[in-house]
């Protein structure tokens, strides 16, 4: 079905759809749909198209369907694009919307409706009807079967399962559906339509759990980065002190240098030379150089565990990333 540009009146038709969406809440084992619109073609009286519009409910209702809002609030334009029925199955709760087409020449009617996912916004089936020289009771007739063999579409399209790809980093994280294991990622699992509980596992990371609502004939793809268990050891405290260990033992490395290398030792006066100096020196420099390595490996690491703690606290702040894709079969 060609797409048509929307009206200038569809900020209206959306606050009735809205309106009568939140009149009763749906069945929850029932497929829920709204329509979205019906277009006419032809010199249809008002009288006319409203009949047809409550034939595709009523066909629509004996499918075994949950109706979302009052059929009459249907635009009579349908979505230019895939991201506008997106927008309107969100907004109306709804998991399929149904849009149709009426041309009329010379009671000629020609009748198309199409089923579109909402998760997707694109088509996921269609059906049509002509009729000959009908009057409008049989036109309606035509627009009830269409409806009929729309809603056994569906039923055969809720038999399909959905596909789900999961993706996570690291790599050897290991996937949970519905408390059945699947194995390491990448992990594809085909599944039922409806909700499912997924969990994700790796050592050094915390557990992941999420819930998915699966769609029939829809290939999901999900991406998570996991999120590492914070270190029980102080980086920061143990950073702060051994750069203070670190520096403590430079400046002792520059003082046993500076202040002692070379100088006298101290020495009776029978033991001083004719000059009257000691013949004993101070020769320390290894020691020196020793605290002076020591202190610069000391600041290094401390300064490393100072990195590492601000990296525990940024973990223990930040959220699980995840990624959803959705994309239809055809």
């Amino acid at each position: 079905m060609p797409a048509t540009p929307m009206t200038p009146f569809v900020a209206s038709f959306f606050a009735c759809l809205l309106a009568a969406s939140a009149e009763a809440a749906p069945r929850p084992d029932s497929q829920v749909v709204a329509i979205a619109s019906l277009e006419f073609d032809g010199p249809l009286p008002g009288a006319a198209r409203t009949a047809l519009l409550e034939r595709l409910a009523e066909g629509l209702k004996t499918g075994d369907l949950t109706l979302r809002g009052d059929a009459r609030a249907a635009r009579d334009k349908a979505c230019g694009d895939s991201t506008c029925y997106r927008e309107l199955a969100r907004k109306l709760g709804v998991s399929y919307l149904v849009v149709g087409k009426v041309s009329e020449n010379q009671k000629n009617y020609d009748i198309e409706l199409e089923l579109i996912t909402g998760a997707t916004g694109r088509s996921s089936g269609n059906h049509r009807q002509r009729c000959q020289i009908c009057g409008l009771s049989e036109a309606a007739e035509r627009m009830s079967l269409a409806a009929s063999a729309l809603t056994e579409k569906l039923k055969m399209l809720m038999r399909e399962p959905g596909r789900l790809m999961v993706r996570a980093r690291p790599n050897n994280t290991v996937v949970t559906v519905d408390g059945v294991l699947k194995g390491r990622v990448p992990q594809e699992v085909n599944l039922p339509a409806g909700r499912h509980k997924l969990a994700l596992e790796a050592p050094g990371f915390r557990v992941v759990e999420r819930e998915v609502e699966i769609v029939p004939s829809i290939d999901q793809a999900m991406e998570i980065d996991m999120m590492a268990i914070p270190s029980e050891f102080p980086y920061r405290t143990a950073g702060w002190v051994a750069v203070a260990t670190g520096a403590a033992l430079v400046a002792a490395g520059v003082v046993t240098m500076v202040a002692f290398h070379g100088n006298e030792v101290g020495c009776k006066e029978a033991d001083l030379d004719p000059d009257g100096d000691c013949p004993k020196l101070y020769k320390n420099g290894w020691l020196g150089a020793g605290l002076l390595a020591a202190g610069a490996a000391a600041g290094t690491a401390g300064g490393f565990w100072l990195y590492l703690g601000s990296r525990q606290g940024d973990a223990n702040t930040a959220a699980t990333s995840m990624h959803l894709g959705l994309q239809g079969r055809f």
